[in-house]
């Protein structure tokens, strides 16, 4: 009987006690899943999460323009209009200066101050998109010239587009999606002997399909997109 009442006592006891959060590690503060950034009414910038854990279909935002007018978010590649939004952008895991910068503030004097963002990756989810030109080898970039928007791509297949669309690729030559493996329009790499020697920035058409937007070639290597 004693016993039975003493398992009763321990199970009731621990049924009140809530987990406590998660201690940061080495004096580092824990990483969030998503950055949490708030743009006020005076156009300041509010982060709440300096340092953010990357998903494997890029960096999550939460974001709340109380500016009263459209917003760019500087770092982040993004405009947005005034509200709560959620969104996922594809820049890449490090360190970098973010700020909200309300469109009436583009033709004045007064800049945003920045803040610290870092972005982690421990899991790993970030496949590098740098090319690896030989020494002596220039880098060439191109931009596809599309008439927005894009009625029909070209193939629902980031890989098969790829090998489909590039010419002077070899039989050794290793296709790949790079960057977020998970993010809704991919960035498709090269790889050649053990180096990138191309990276294809892809963009999304209205019926689904996908096409090449912008490349990044080893002009040595003798791709063509």
């Amino acid at each position: 009987m004693r016993l039975g009442l003493a398992i009763t006592l321990l199970v009731l006891a621990g049924c009140g006690v809530e987990p406590s959060s998660p201690e940061p590690r080495e004096g580092r503060p824990v990483a969030a899943p998503f950055v949490e950034i708030v743009c006020t009414e005076e156009g300041e910038t509010r982060l709440w999460t300096p340092v953010v854990e990357v998903q494997p279909d890029g960096v999550h935002l939460d974001i709340e323009n109380r500016a009263g007018e459209p917003t760019s978010f500087f770092g982040l590649g993004l405009d947005v209009d005034e509200g709560r939004h959620e969104e996922v952008v594809t820049v890449p895991p490090g360190k970098m200066k973010v700020a909200c910068y309300p469109y009436s503030q583009h033709e004045s004097d007064r800049k945003p101050v920045k803040y610290d963002l870092e972005l982690v990756d421990p899991e790993g989810h970030w496949i590098s998109t740098d090319t690896e030109c030989e020494p002596g080898s220039m880098g060439q970039s191109t931009i596809s010239d599309f008439a927005y928007p894009l009625g029909d791509g070209l193939s629902k297949d980031p890989v098969e587009l790829v090998k489909d669309g590039v010419k002077g690729l070899g039989p050794e030559d290793v296709v790949e999606v790079a960057g977020y493996p998970e993010a809704e329009v991919p960035t498709v790499r090269v790889v050649r002997a053990g180096r990138v020697i191309a990276t294809f920035g892809l963009v999304q058409a209205d019926d689904g399909g996908l096409a090449i937007e912008t490349s990044d070639l080893c002009a040595s290597e003798g791709l063509r997109a």
